[in-house]
């Protein structure tokens, strides 16, 4: 397995250029000795299937062709231990998992034999070695990141972008806003995350005010401070709503846009007036008069017709994940981040054996358990299988602290992939999947006898 350090006449990689370097040399692009630290312990399987699902290439030969020599030839025939690297021999310790200990060991005689060994160059060293060289080989850093975050490397959890975690946080107010406006805002948005759970609707809030603080510079450049505003100012920014064209759709602001704008200045007014700040109009600017009166629509399902052709491509669809989750949409009646935040332990039954969902506290602040198909129940089982056999990973939540569903797909990216194969004049498919799951679904579908819960 070490004979990879006797491959000298390999590039460097420059940025451990500073070690006496042979070994980092003999390993830029061999991922042996790299994984020879990792699966000592049960999490091989987990460190695997995170390689390849982020782009590590342990297809490259020389580590198919070492790990292949040491299984076929050096491992004892004999050995039932699920751990791959077992100790040989005679001795008492015979078939026992190799240690670190015995791994150092190896690795400093390997070195001592080639004249390469200095305190920094320890197996520990190579799992950096190796990153560096995924990186330099242009693996993506998303990739890279989610690699680290499996295997315990780094503490932080993965993320898409550039920014580390909702950057909006810390960008309440837009930088150019002056100081007597920006005050008043941000204290009353900081407030409202410090004591509300709903953090997406304080972020609509600090959209709507990011984009009147905008307008007001525009439109008002001599106002400075928040004790300016009056009336007038609220009218003209309403006119401004009901005027403005989408600049995406090329059509007016929809009545619910205007509400979306209106309706934290209406609150921000209101209850500042009351708390008594001295750094704001000190009375309500806004009444509920001034709202955009909303439509009231019922709720829409997918007629049966278009149902059977959408469950027709759902079954058709290869990604395990994707299908479940649409599943789920199908057959519980749970919101999609109901569904994002399912537990590994919420699938059960009834005392009559019949499938039995647990829904996590969403947007009604109740958990609910609710009868589940079999045929949704039988897709989530065999993922729920697979992330306990595999020792998934939990990912990040900032939500209720428990261990992350084996299903983290979007269920409306998958929902939009199946329509493209039954088209549909129907928008936001999720929502009204849950729709007909709650109003139609005994009668599209057949459902075995619901089952009786005691008491």
């Amino acid at each position: 397995m070490l004979a990879a350090l006797d491959e000298l006449n390999l590039s460097v990689p420059p940025r451990h250029g500073f070690w006496p370097t042979a070994v980092a040399a003999g390993i830029e692009r061999v991922v042996v000795l790299f994984a020879l630290v990792d699966v000592l312990c049960p999490g091989l399987g987990r460190y695997v299937s995170d390689a390849l699902a982020t782009e590590a290439d342990l297809h490259e030969p020389r580590t198919l062709d070492a790990v292949s020599r040491y299984v076929m030839h050096e491992r004892p025939l004999d050995a039932t231990s699920p751990f791959v690297f077992l100790v040989g021999g005679r001795g008492t310790r015979r078939l026992e998992p190799l240690g670190y200990d015995a791994v150092v060991r190896l690795f400093a005689r390997r070195l001592d034999k080639l004249g390469l060994r200095t305190p920094e160059t320890t197996p520990h060293a190579l799992r950096h070695t190796h990153v560096t060289a995924m990186w330099e080989g242009g693996m993506r850093l998303h990739g890279v990141h989610v690699l680290l975050f499996n295997i315990g490397q780094v503490p932080e959890p993965p993320f898409h972008g550039l920014k580390t975690a909702e950057p909006w946080r810390t960008e309440l107010i837009p930088p150019e806003t002056p100081p007597a406006l920006a005050a008043p805002v941000s204290r009353w948005l900081s407030g409202q995350l410090q004591t509300s759970d709903r953090a997406e609707s304080v972020r609509h809030s600090r959209d709507a005010f990011r984009y009147f603080l905008r307008w007001l510079a525009q439109a008002h450049p001599d106002i400075d401070a928040m004790t300016q505003l009056e009336r007038r100012h609220i009218e003209g920014f309403m006119a401004h709503l009901h005027e403005h064209i989408n600049a995406r759709t090329g059509r007016p602001l929809t009545a619910r846009s205007r509400y979306t704008y209106l309706s934290p200045l209406l609150q921000f007014f209101r209850e500042t007036s009351q708390w008594g700040w001295s750094d704001v109009p000190g009375r309500p600017l806004l009444d509920r008069s001034d709202m955009p009166k909303l439509p009231s629509t019922l709720p829409r399902f997918i007629p049966r017709a278009e149902l059977d052709r959408l469950m027709q491509a759902v079954e058709e669809l290869e990604d395990p994940h994707q299908r479940a989750a649409l599943l789920l949409l199908r057959w519980s009646g749970a919101r999609r981040g109901e569904i994002a935040r399912l537990t590994l332990d919420c699938l059960d039954a009834y005392p009559d054996g019949y499938p039995r969902l647990r829904i996590p506290v969403g947007k009604t602040y109740t958990e609910r358990t609710v009868p589940l198909h079999p045929q949704a129940a039988d897709a989530l089982r065999e993922l729920i299988d697979a992330a306990k056999a595999a020792n998934a990973a939990a990912r990040h939540d900032a939500r209720p602290p428990a261990a992350m569903t084996p299903v983290p797909c979007s269920t409306a990216t998958s929902a939009s992939r199946c329509l493209r194969a039954t088209p549909a004049q129907h928008l936001r498919l999720p929502r009204r999947s849950r729709s007909e799951a709650l109003t139609r679904g005994q009668a599209l579908a057949p459902w075995p006898p619901t089952p009786t819960v005691p008491g």
